[in-house]
């Protein structure tokens, strides 16, 4: 059986694909590129162009930089070829001419290019903090190699944005940037120490997007901007051509020392750098497209308020390149000969790919409710100790990355169940079993096959691990703990009708196994998955048992129903049992002791069909998002045993029910050598008979398919969400009492006739 399939999120990109500039929209859609490989589909959205400031002085203002720009080189205006060729391949990136802001996303990514650079005088972006994520509407946002450019701590207090800039960094869940110069930034404001990455357009896979129609040969290839050539550096490249007897050509920017300009699509800019002898350029990007293409070049680099020196000397100080840049015109042909190791660049990329795809994928997992089981493998896994577990509005818990910490090992998503095809196996034996002892029996939630097995491991000085409720302030959490004394077992008997904590379970497991002890762990199928991940291998010492699991509602959810039990009732809990035996083994009873005000213990029933949070678990209404699609819940198994009610024994065995059945039977699956022999070590203290995984199957929904999600589900969660649990408890007292009305009324019509 395959996994169950869950829907993806939806990714946003909020980059600079608009701007008519081959770099912005090659980036942007090597962002694209990458979401694809990790299995995400990624939309854009659009910032709204902000009002530009006033200029300090002369140099800073349009006309200024117009008239300095048309003085140097009397040039045309910016070409509208270049604009139609770019507008033209906008279906590749998902574009169209309608602008879309605000998007509703699951996770918004901030990047690459210059997002972080967002006061600008540029009329395609003036001041718009939404380069930063202010004003999104997305669950969560991060960033991926977004650059200051040329935005400077300065320049941020002279427009008084200093503390927008620091608060929209605290807002952003992860930050990446694309330089040292932006992460020096970032550091010193907020004190975040963000990732670096690679530009996308370095790491992304572009495959066959990419289109070579280039017929001309023998060119040195200029890139840069109109008018940021001076005529001494256009004179130098000039001689250069006419020395080495070959054409300059330059890519939809005109230059006058140029012999023509070549207006191309996006998508067929490398091509003319791969066929190009020599390339020179004074952009980020152009280096960036001489790497890819592998071929010689040399960079002017500027200096200056709106200089690109920062994210240039970044970048060529990565791949070791600083000898590339061209320092004076007389140095440009010493420059040029420089030899470019591109073994050591390949290398170099590959390394930041890996880098890139996996920060990706350690935040972008962090949006999947429905990919996440809360085993918490992926914590325990963790070196830096950087993920904890964090909850939800619901209180459902996921785990979250602290960037700072991270180091990008990739550990966690290697041991995460969700990410991989479950390891499952199928029964080689079933019996329906109960323990001799009626009084582990009635202390156990069906037939006390586990304390058995339990003691088995301990008598061997072993440790048994398992969920137990901790009791504190009228409240009980569940946790994972580990026993090593037969006194303690009593605590991990029962139902426990929420997820547990798993802790540091997993971490002590592994410490006892690799000890030599006998180890036993329990839980349901998703946390033994879980335990068996992070180990990354079979111990002959450890025995694994899964629950037929139902699903689980989260631990702020019933701390809630425990406050109002505690606040109806004026006392304090002081234990829990959802699954009581004092009428008989199928009734849905439970019941809580409270402590009274006067010192004595006080022992109330909780019945499923009264009960708000117990009758919400049984109409699985408030599990988590993960278990609607469990993909553990089929007739294959993790575990080495699986224990579980056995319903249905009445009509699969009616005689060993008769005998055996009033303080109830366990249904036990056994699917490893291990799991046999175990049951086998036990097999003294209970009895049994031998049954078929049909007969189990058959009474017992979660063996074929995970729990449907009530139809009372979204609402609950509402009320929850927005408000506490007391709006659930009451919107549950209607729907009983409706259904009582109800009832009343059918049996009335049936006195009738």
């Amino acid at each position: 059986m395959k996994k169950c399939k869950n829907k993806k999120p939806l990714i946003g990109i909020l980059s600079m694909q608009r701007i008519v500039n081959y770099g912005s929209f090659l980036q942007a859609l090597g962002l694209k590129r990458m979401l694809g490989e990790l299995g995400y589909d990624a939309v854009f959205a659009d910032f709204s162009v902000g009002k530009r400031f006033s200029a300090q002085n002369i140099r800073n203002t349009p006309i200024y930089r117009t008239l300095r720009r048309y003085l140097s080189f009397v040039k045309p205006l910016p070409p509208q070829p270049m604009r139609d060729a770019i507008a033209s391949q906008y279906g590749v990136l998902g574009l169209d001419n309608r602008y879309r802001y605000r998007r509703r996303v699951d996770t918004l990514i901030l990047g690459s290019d210059e997002v972080f650079n967002f006061i600008q005088n540029e009329k395609t972006v003036g001041c718009s903090p939404e380069l930063l994520g202010v004003n999104n509407r997305a669950k969560r946002c991060i960033s991926y190699a977004a650059s200051c450019g040329n935005l400077t701590e300065a320049r941020l207090t002279d427009r008084g944005m200093t503390s927008v800039f620091i608060a929209a960094m605290h807002r952003l869940s992860a930050i990446s940037v694309r330089d040292e110069q932006t992460y020096a930034l970032v550091n010193k404001l907020t004190g975040i120490m963000p990732v670096i990455n690679a530009d996308p357009v370095l790491v992304a896979d572009f495959g066959s997007l990419l289109v070579d129609t280039v017929s001309i040969r023998d060119y040195i290839l200029v890139y840069g901007y109109s008018g940021r050539f001076t005529s001494e550096e256009g004179e130098a490249i000039r001689t250069l051509a006419r020395k080495r007897d070959k054409k300059l050509y330059s890519l939809s920017e005109v230059h006058p020392f140029c012999d023509d300009v070549i207006y191309c699509k996006p998508l067929e800019v490398m091509a003319y750098f791969q066929h190009a002898d020599l390339v020179i350029t004074e952009t980020f990007h152009g280096v960036v497209f001489s790497l890819l293409a592998e071929k010689n070049f040399a960079v002017f680099v500027r200096s200056g308020e709106d200089g690109n020196e920062n994210k240039l000397s970044s970048l060529l100080r990565q791949f070791d390149l600083a000898g590339k840049k061209v320092d004076s015109v007389a140095e440009l042909e010493t420059v040029l000969e420089r030899p470019v190791d591109f073994e050591t660049v390949r290398r170099i990329r590959q390394s930041e790919r890996s880098k890139a795809l996996t920060y990706l994928r350690i935040q972008l997992c962090q949006t999947e409710p429905e990919s996440c089981c809360g085993c918490e493998a992926c914590v325990n896994a963790c070196p830096q100790n950087a993920i904890t577990m964090e909850k939800d509005a619901c209180g459902y818990r996921y785990p979250r990355t602290d960037s700072e910490k991270c180091i990008l090992c990739g550990r966690c998503i290697g041991v995460c169940g969700y990410r991989k095809e479950p390891s499952l196996s199928v029964p080689k034996k079933v019996f329906a079993a109960s323990c001799r002892d009626q009084s582990v029996t009635e202390l156990s939630a069906s037939g006390g096959v586990f304390p058995v097995l339990a003691r088995v491991i301990l008598r061997k000085q072993g440790t048994v691990y398992g969920c137990a409720f901790d009791y504190a302030d009228g409240l009980a959490v569940a946790r994972h703990i580990r026993v090593s004394d037969q006194k303690e077992l009593w605590r991990l008997s029962g139902s426990k009708y929420v997820q547990s904590e798993i802790g540091e379970s997993y971490t002590l497991a592994k410490k006892d196994l690799e000890a030599g002890k006998a180890v036993l762990f329990s839980g349901t199928p998703c946390q033994i998955d879980g335990l068996r991940s992070f180990l990354g291998k079979d111990y002959p010492n450890l025995v694994t048992i899964d629950l037929v699991c139902h699903g689980v509602p989260s631990q702020a959810m019933l701390d809630g129903y425990l406050t109002e039990l505690n606040r109806k009732r004026g006392e304090g809990l002081t234990e829990l049992r959802f699954r009581s035996k004092r009428a008989s083994w199928g009734d849905r009873t439970g019941e809580y002791t409270c402590l009274g005000a006067d010192g004595t213990q006080h022992r109330y029933e909780l019945q499923g069909k009264n009960s708000s949070y117990y009758r919400m678990f049984l109409q699985k209404e408030t599990l988590r998002e993960n278990c609607y699609s469990c993909p553990y819940a089929q007739p294959k198994r993790c575990g080495d045993i699986t224990l579980g009610d056995y319903w249905g024994i009445e009509t699969a065995h009616p005689q060993f029910a008769e005998m055996h059945g009033k303080a109830g039977i366990s249904c036990v699956l056994l699917q490893t050598e291990k799991g046999i022999a175990l049951f086998e070590e036990g097999n003294a203290e209970l009895n049994t008979v031998e049954s078929a995984l049909q007969k189990v199957s058959s009474f017992n929904e979660q063996l074929n398919r995970p729990s449907k999600a009530g139809k009372h589900r979204n609402i609950l969660l509402w009320l929850f969400w927005n408000f506490s649990y007391r709006p659930v408890e009451q919107y549950q007292r209607l729907l009983i009492q409706k259904e009582k009305t109800v009832q009343a009324l059918r049996q009335r019509n049936k006195r009738n006739g």
